[in-house]
C-alpha cells in the first residue's frame, strides 16, 4: 500500500507520507493527527464509531473524518474487468462473514448470497456450498496462510467463477485449485 499510494500521490502532485499504523485497539489511534487513513481487517466495521457520517463499513477516512467504503467500487470494477457479470438469479457464495461479506450482500440484495464461515459451521457441510460465483472474503490464503484453503478442490470446481479478495500473494492455494 505504501508504494502504491505514494506513487499515486506523486502522479497527482500530492506530497504524502503513507505509513502503516499497527494497533491492538482503535482507541489507540489519534484520528486528529492524520489527514486521512485507510482501514483494513479487522477494523472496517468498528472504525465507523470514529467517523462523522453514518456508514456501516469503512475503509477510508478523509481529513474531515468522513468515512468511505471504496471497496465497493473496487470490487465491482474487478468483476467487470474480469468479465464476470452477476445476474439477479446467480447464487453467490462468500467464504467469511466479516465486513467484505456484508458489503457483497449489500451490493447484491436481490441475489441469493450464502455466507459460509466458521461462525455458522458452514465449512463442515460442503454439499451445501454451490453456486455460480465463489468469493473468498476471509483472511485465509493471505500472507503466511497462502497454502491453506477453506474448502476442497471438488467444491471449488462447482463454481463458474472463483474470486479471492486477498491480494498477497497473487496466487494462493484457492486460486491455484480453481
Amino acid at each position: 500500500s505504501k508504494i502504491i499510494h505514494e506513487k499515486l500521490g506523486k502522479l497527482e502532485g500530492i506530497k504524502l507520507n503513507y505509513d502503516l499504523i499497527e494497533v491492538d485497539d482503535l482507541s489507540q489511534v489519534d484520528f486528529d493527527k492524520y489527514d486521512g487513513l485507510n482501514v483494513t481487517i479487522p477494523y472496517k466495521e468498528e472504525v465507523t464509531k470514529y467517523v462523522t457520517n453514518n456508514i456501516s463499513i469503512c475503509n477510508t477516512i478523509n481529513e474531515n473524518k468522513k468515512g468511505f467504503n471504496t471497496d465497493v467500487e473496487g470490487f465491482v470494477f474487478m468483476l467487470k474487468y474480469n468479465g464476470i457479470k452477476v445476474n439477479i438469479d446467480d447464487k453467490i457464495v462468500v467464504l467469511g462473514s466479516g465486513a467484505m461479506a456484508k458489503m457483497i450482500q449489500g451490493i447484491y440484495p436481490h441475489n441469493e448470497v450464502k455466507i459460509v464461515s466458521r461462525k455458522n459451521g458452514g465449512y463442515n457441510n460442503e454439499n451445501d456450498i454451490n453456486g455460480k460465483i465463489l468469493i473468498n472474503a476471509s483472511p485465509i490464503g493471505m500472507g503466511d496462510s497462502y497454502n491453506e484453503c477453506l474448502i476442497s478442490e471438488s467444491t471449488i470446481c462447482k463454481f463458474k467463477y472463483v474470486v479471492d479478495l486477498n491480494y498477497n500473494p497473487g496466487i494462493n492455494k484457492l486460486l491455484y485449485l480453481a
